[in-house]
């Protein structure tokens, strides 16, 4: 099923001879949906990652795979929101080194200009994937570009920037650095070192001590 949606509309200007001819639309046809792939077995071990927030309180899943809002895109259908407030410490999921630090921006709100204005960190993992934390606080980078980290490193703070329609974290793992790399299934290990794969509606709870869930 799909729908029509009236985008914008132009008037003829006889100043603008040809007016079609200057029209450009990336506008494209998406795929049918997958199915969201919520169990276990869709994420291999490699794609278990460690629970990315620091804090005692539980954290709610507000959308997760092929989440209708926002996660309906190959980049981004894996893609995992988590509510969180403005400040919560983020930490590395795996070792890996970052590759991009964006933190500059402070726009907020679901303008679609807000869309391509977000912050993020970019960790590269030892095997080329990566790992991207998205709508990040302002200037709360504790990593720059080349820093090397170790699973369970504070690299940032999660904040409410570019299109966002409350304080969260969207996180998704990739599978390279690429421009247009897809985004895979993901797991994380919980307290007491459970692994699960985040299902919008529920809470997770995060470890205060990280490197305790490692196995």
């Amino acid at each position: 099923p799909g729908s029509l949606l009236d985008v914008c509309f132009f008037s003829q200007n006889e100043d603008i001879p040809n007016l079609s001819d200057h029209i450009h639309s990336d506008v494209s046809f998406l795929d049918a949906p997958l199915q969201p792939p919520l169990s276990l077995e869709a994420a291999p071990p490699a794609n278990h990652l460690l629970f990315p927030l620091v804090g005692d309180e539980a954290f709610l899943c507000t959308q997760g795979f092929g989440g209708a809002f926002t996660h309906f895109y190959p980049q981004t259908y894996h893609a995992v929101d988590f509510r969180c407030g403005v400040g919560t410490p983020l930490v590395a999921v795996a070792d890996g080194v970052v590759v991009r630090v964006q933190q500059t921006s402070s726009v907020s709100g679901i303008h679609t200009r807000n869309l391509f204005d977000f912050n993020a960190v970019t960790l590269r993992l030892l095997d080329g994937r990566a790992v991207d934390y998205v709508h990040i606080r302002p200037h709360s980078c504790a990593v720059v570009e080349g820093s090397v980290v170790r699973a369970g490193d504070v690299l940032c703070e999660s904040g409410d920037v570019g299109f966002c329609p409350e304080p969260h974290l969207h996180i998704q793992l990739l599978a390279s650095t690429a421009a247009r790399a897809e985004s895979l299934p993901l797991a994380f290990r919980a307290v007491g070192g459970a692994v699960f794969v985040p299902k919008a509606g529920k809470r997770y709870v995060a470890l205060a001590k990280h490197a305790d869930t490692l196995q």
